[in-house]
Order: C-alpha cells, then structure tokens, then sequence
C-alpha cells in the first residue's frame, strides 16, 4: 500500500511538471505558423523566382561572333604549306527585337510576379483564418457557422 501511495504521488508530481505549459498569443500562433509551414515558404520562393523572371525579362540578347579557320594540314609533302587550303569563316550576328517586344516580355513578367503575389496573399488568408475562425466559433460554442469576436478582431 505504501509502495503505491508513493508511485501515485510521484507520478502527480511529474503529471504536474508537464500540464505547466504557457499560453501563446494569437500573434505568436501566427509567426510560428508562418515560420514552419512550407506552402508558405514555397509561395515566397515562387515570388522570388518570379521578380528575377523580370529582371531576365527585359535585358537585350547577347551579339555572337564567330571565327573559324578550317583545313589545315600540318603534316603535308613539299612544299611545307600547312594553310593553303585553309578557309577562314567570320560570323557575326545580332537578334534585332521588332515592334517593342522586350517591354512587352517586361509587362508580362511584372503581371506575372503580380499574380504570384496575390496567390501568395490569398494562401496566407486562407491557411490562418480559416482554421482561426473555426476554433475562434467552436470556443463562444456558436458552431461553424457562428460569429466571433476575438483579440484579433477579423470576424464580425
């Protein structure tokens, strides 16, 4: 009996230890939230990508020039002539852009980061306040379909 009173209360004593844990502030579920979902960050990543799609989006291409200088023949009789036959190629060329099409791939690609961001924004919206509004609606015990008014404000 005494053998049992004793694990009992060090148990409580442990059970207690554990059940202390702080309260967390809607803007501190909010930051870790942030911080540790990876739709989140893939989202941001995509933003990324997409403003240095802009930056690409509007430089000139590169003017190429080649030379070339084709059959020689180091190892013919005599007389020793390893470039007769050579014949040397020069090429350069230069990709002219016609009718404003770089500030047209410029505009595409602004709207097209404008587009990530607003599905970015909506992705927030839809991965914290949903949730939020269930739990805040479930707590006043007014169901899912209720109307809540917590420190956050969002829900009236």
């Amino acid at each position: 009996m005494r053998c049992m009173i004793r694990y009992l209360s060090l148990s409580l004593l442990i059970a207690g230890g554990a059940a202390a844990q702080t309260a967390l502030t809607w803007q501190q579920v909010e930051d870790k939230f942030r911080a540790a979902n990876p739709n989140l960050r893939a989202g941001l990543l995509n933003i990324q990508e997409s403003k240095a799609a802009e930056i690409t989006a509007f430089l000139r291409p590169n003017p190429n020039i080649t030379g070339l200088l084709d059959q020689i023949q180091p190892f013919n009789g005599n007389p020793y002539r390893p470039f007769g036959f050579a014949l040397p190629l020069v090429s350069f060329d230069y990709l002219h852009e016609r009718q404003h099409k770089r500030e047209l791939r410029l505009e595409s690609a602004q709207k097209g980061t404008a587009i990530a961001e607003s599905q970015q924004q909506d992705l927030e919206r839809s991965l914290l306040f949903s949730p939020a509004h269930r739990l805040c609606a479930d707590a006043a015990g007014q169901g899912p379909a209720g109307q809540c008014q917590g420190e956050h404000g969002l829900f009236r």
